[in-house]
This record gives C-alpha cells, sequence and structure tokens, in this order.
C-alpha cells in the first residue's frame, strides 16, 4: 500500500485534544506496530485509521463516482456533458481501463457503453 499524501486530511490535529508531537509518533508507531509511515505521525491514530480505509477503499469510491457519472451523462446536454466525459475519463484511468478502450468510449460517447463498463467493472 502507498502512504496517503500529507494534504489528503485537511485537520491534522483535533482542537479538543491537546497532544504532543512525541506523543502523536507515539501513538502512530503503537497503531502501525512501529513502522509510522512517513507524514503520518501527525495524525492521531482515529485520522490515521480514516486515511487508511480510504486508501483501502479507493478503487469502490472511484467506481462508485464512475456509476454516479452514467446517470448525470444521461441528463446532460451541452458543456456539462463535456466536462463530464472527461471526468469519466479520468476515473477510467485511475480504475485501470486500457487506452484504447478508453479512447474507443470517449469517441462515440454513448452513456449505454459506460454503463456496461460500470456492470462489467462491478462484476470482477
Amino acid at each position: 500500500m502507498t502512504p496517503p499524501p500529507a494534504y489528503c486530511v485537511l485537520n491534522a490535529v483535533s482542537h479538543t485534544q491537546a497532544v504532543s508531537r512525541t506523543q502523536a509518533v507515539s501513538r502512530a508507531k503503537a497503531v502501525t506496530g512501529g513502522d509510522a509511515t512517513m507524514g503520518m505521525e501527525d495524525y492521531t491514530p482515529y485520522q490515521q485509521g480514516i486515511i487508511k480505509r480510504y486508501y483501502q477503499n479507493i478503487d469502490q469510491i472511484t467506481w462508485q463516482k464512475l456509476s454516479d457519472l452514467v446517470s448525470d451523462l444521461y441528463l446532460a446536454e451541452g458543456k456539462k456533458r463535456d466536462k463530464l466525459w472527461q471526468s469519466a475519463a479520468g476515473y477510467m484511468e485511475k480504475l485501470g481501463v486500457p487506452k484504447d478502450r478508453i479512447a474507443h468510449i470517449l469517441e462515440k460517447k454513448q452513456p449505454e457503453m459506460l454503463a456496461r463498463l460500470v456492470k462489467e467493472l462491478y462484476g470482477s
């Protein structure tokens, strides 16, 4: 698992809980079994758990966003529709869809084709 970027959580220190840097580092080491990931020592154990779960489920989150885009594409028109297709291309890349297949879907710009892809990705 790749370590999450430092900017992914906005609130690095809880305002309701005063924790010194050494306490935070020792908590991080306790949570991760002594192997505190670089940059994670600035987060509380609770925040570290949230970050880890986010990155463990990133494929499902991306699939869900792509799935939501399908219904939006059926309803959108004009420039909004073009923007949604660009977003769909980005999500497909993140999910590891081959570039030639992405190009084919974007060329046709048929929401039905994207819906079939989403259904296929859900099955795998």
